[in-house]
């Protein structure tokens, strides 16, 4: 009797080895199944926390929102993003009123004091500032000899929100025909449009940053 094509020896030893390859394939498969749940359950769990995250910043944003449209015009969108950026400014403000309230109130020669003033503060600002101010025509002035000039970058590693080492190095590098100048006259510009907005300043911010404006539009001026 013939012998059928499943009994030859050679085709039993391939399906064998078949069977075995398919069962070294599923094993680890199949132990791979309870990772495959526990990941599955981590993803599912991340999702309901994403979820109610998102719902807790909506729930946050209800406040903000009707504040928005209350106050701006436009689309919802378009009043929510003003609504940001006005509160974006009155954050710098505030941190302005923090960085510079006390620089507002200092004099040219680093003190709370006044030049001529009989009362007299001292720091580690004003003692560098020492012998750099002179009177000219009844006015007081910050000297431009080397000297001084050592002593204004000097100030400016000591506090460098102070206006006056920039007014000053603008001051005596202009006279010098140095193009540095213009790099020192924009800091103090700068620095000074923050402490003339802050309570309490002294009157001297008000009229350097005023002078420097000058200064900057004759720049300007010249340079078309």
């Amino acid at each position: 009797m013939a012998q059928k094509w499943y009994q030859k020896a050679s085709v039993q030893t391939a399906i064998v080895s078949g069977l075995f390859f398919l069962i070294g394939v599923g094993i680890p498969s199949f132990f791979e199944i309870p990772k495959l749940k526990d990941k599955i359950g981590q993803l599912e769990k991340e999702n309901s926390d994403k979820n109610i995250e998102i719902l807790r910043l909506k729930a946050d944003l209800i406040p903000f929102r009707a504040l928005a449209l209350e106050k701006y015009t436009g689309s919802e969108q378009e009043a929510l993003r003003k609504l940001a950026d006005h509160l974006t400014h009155l954050e710098n403000s505030i941190s302005d009123v923090k960085n510079y309230s006390h620089v507002a109130r200092l004099h040219m020669n680093g003190s709370i004091y006044d030049v001529g003033s009989q009362l007299i503060s001292t720091s580690s600002l004003s003692r560098v500032l020492i012998g750099t101010i002179e009177r000219l025509d009844g006015a007081q002035d910050y000297r431009c000899d080397e000297e001084s000039i050592a002593k204004y970058h000097e100030a400016v590693e000591v506090n460098s929100r102070f206006p006056f080492s920039y007014y000053a190095l603008a001051k005596c590098y202009s006279l010098k025909n140095d193009k540095r100048f213009y790099e020192y006259l924009e800091k103090a510009i700068e620095i000074l449009e923050i402490t003339t907005t802050i309570d309490g300043h002294t009157s001297y911010h008000d009229g350097v940053l005023e002078s420097l404006r000058k200064v900057k539009e004759q720049v300007a001026t010249m340079d078309r």
